[in-house]
Formats: structure tokens, sequence, C-alpha cells
């Protein structure tokens, strides 16, 4: 969880100022390079983003016991692709209210 909280945090500062540019090019509004505009709203964003992928990390890995049927054995691509999918299907649940 901790990784995930970190990798995500890591992202998004990243990344906000092309979501500024993103957002304000959307609306029509001129671009700045400003940090105080390049981050605004940087806060909710990493939070989000926090607990999206902290939930990703372990809720992938439970998926990756269903699909093996809790044998340990390596999975094929399919079965990773799979378990990746529903992890991710399933953390949208926990962070869909803050989108």
């Amino acid at each position: 969880v901790a990784l995930g909280v970190a990798v995500g945090t890591v992202e998004v500062s990243i990344l906000q100022p092309m979501l500024y540019c993103k957002n304000a090019t959307q609306q029509g509004l001129p671009l700045s390079v400003n940090p105080r505009l390049l981050y605004r709203g940087v806060s909710m964003s990493i939070i989000n983003m926090s607990i999206i992928t902290g939930a990703q990390f372990p809720l992938t890995g439970l998926c990756s016991k269903l699909v093996s049927g809790g044998a340990s054995r390596p999975l094929s691509s399919a079965e990773k692709i799979w378990a990746g999918f529903m992890g991710g299907a399933l953390s949208g649940f926990l962070c869909a209210p803050m989108e």
C-alpha cells in the first residue's frame, strides 16, 4: 500500500502542470508558468491518485491469488492482465466519488 501511495504522489507531482495546461486550454484560459497556478488543486489530485494506486497494488495481488486459485505459481500474461484489470476496476469504486 505504501508503495502505491508513493507512486501516486510522484505521478501527480510530475504531471500536474500538464493537467493544468489541458484544463486551461479546454476552458480557453491563457497558459501560465506561475507555480501557484500550475499546482492549484494538487492536494486533491495527490489524495485521489494516492488512494487509487494505494488500493490497486493490494487489490491486484488479491485478484492474482483468485486467478491462480491460491496456488503459488507464476501467472500467464493473460492472467496478469486480467488481475491488473480487475484490481484497477475495483479501485475505481473507492475513488469515483472524488472524481
